[in-house]
């Protein structure tokens, strides 16, 4: 399998540019933090230019976002009668339809970040009116500094799970607590000033 694998990758340096960016782009649409890691090992090992590795990763994730956020726009108020929502009080969902609309870039950056708040946060910011400009804009800086971010901790954690293997985990382990830790005051202070 592993055999296959590489050879797999490896073969994506021998097809155009615009093959690879497309490749690149829509696998990165679809798994993001996996794209990203396959994607800059190749790039590591000269299979790839990091050129084209950095931006069909950042259009291929930005395209696949704003795909998440058009359909909860065109799914529009009859969305919030799914089961995923049932939950929300009508009150408390005027509430967030209003900090959506003020402070949501916010909750978009943040979710750009944090991994699994993502296609929740980007559907609800649809289905309640968030400005797409606004959206668009901090989709496209949230993901660049997502994927700066993620391109260092690839780099430093290879470098130290080679030696120290735990200390790597543990350190993965540390920046993800810590940014979770982070976010969750920055939403509870949002949520107590409404």
């Amino acid at each position: 399998m592993q055999g296959w694998l590489d050879h797999l990758l490896g073969s994506l340096s021998d097809l155009p540019w615009f093959l690879q960016f497309l490749g690149i782009s829509t696998a990165s649409g679809f798994t993001e933090e996996l794209a990203v890691v396959a994607v800059v090992s190749l790039a590591r090992s000269g299979h790839l230019g990091w050129w084209m590795a950095l931006i069909a990763l950042w259009w291929g994730t930005l395209v696949g976002n704003l795909l998440v956020w058009w359909l909860g726009r065109w799914a529009g108020e009859r969305a919030l009668g799914w089961k995923i929502f049932s939950g929300i009080g009508r009150d408390r969902l005027e509430k967030v339809r209003g900090q959506v609309r003020t402070k949501g870039w916010l909750a978009v950056f943040a979710a750009r970040l944090i991994p699994g708040t993502r296609v929740g946060v980007f559907l609800l910011a649809g289905i309640l009116g968030m400005n797409g400009w606004v959206f668009g804009f901090t989709l496209a800086v949230g993901t660049a500094v997502w994927m700066a971010s993620l391109l260092g901790m690839v780099q430093v954690v290879g470098e130290l799970g080679q030696d120290h293997p735990w200390g790597a985990l543990l350190l993965v382990l540390l920046v993800v607590s810590g940014a979770v830790v982070i976010v969750r005051r920055r939403l509870r202070a949002l949520d107590s000033a409404t």
